[in-house]
């Protein structure tokens, strides 16, 4: 039951007793009888001997059909577990492009939070220091210029002049657009510098 939500519970409790006495009655139905229980061979002609003495169920068998399950009535539909049965009243949908339902998911967020000292300053904008932001902009650069030919590592000076591009054109291209974004970030003029070095793998 951990892995269930608490919201949830009642309604997967319900459905294993539900569960529960169909096996209780189908176990009724159909268990073995204590009797005696006749000679009877199997398809290879073994021969099986019944003993009414014989304490071991494990030999005992009977065919089991679902066929007489047909009439049985399944009192359970109602407790199916759709995922948005149980989430109709909270659910909104929202397009953020057509703004609909956005000022609505807002009022909701604002209604559900809970009242208490803010955890980080109003001027911070992310738990991460302002070097690893700079970081991931110039990472974001990198991809989007270089798409899929950006390698994991530069092993060779041959890979240094494709990075760099004629005259050096490409990476001051990374490094234009990287510099615009950080100041945006920083608030201030940055003097961006960027130099790729082969790294021997050897």
């Amino acid at each position: 039951m951990d892995l269930v939500g608490p919201t949830e519970r009642p309604h997967v409790a319900k459905r294993i007793e539900v569960l529960s006495d169909m096996i209780e009655e189908a176990f009724a139905t159909h268990a073995p009888k204590d009797e005696d229980v006749e000679d009877f061979e199997d398809d290879d002609g073994e021969e099986f001997e019944g003993n009414e003495d014989d304490d071991d169920d494990d030999d005992d068998y009977e065919e089991f059909d679902m066929d007489d399950f047909e009439d049985f009535e399944d009192d359970s539909s109602e407790l199916e577990l759709e995922p948005t049965k149980y989430l109709r009243d909270n659910c909104i949908k929202v397009s953020a492009h057509r703004e609909k339902d956005v000022a609505k998911l807002r009022q909701e967020l604002l209604d559900l939070a809970v009242e208490r000292p803010w955890m980080f300053h109003s001027r911070m904008k992310s738990d991460r220091s302002d070097l690893e932001l700079v970081t991931e902009i110039i990472r974001e650069k990198l991809y989007r210029r270089f798409n899929q030919e950006l390698p994991y590592m530069v092993p060779s000076d041959r890979h240094v002049k494709t990075l760099l591009g004629k005259k050096g054109d490409t990476l001051r291209e990374v490094g234009t657009a990287a510099r615009k974004d950080i100041e945006m970030l920083l608030g201030r003029k940055v003097h961006l510098y960027l130099n790729i070095r082969a790294r021997d793998t050897k």
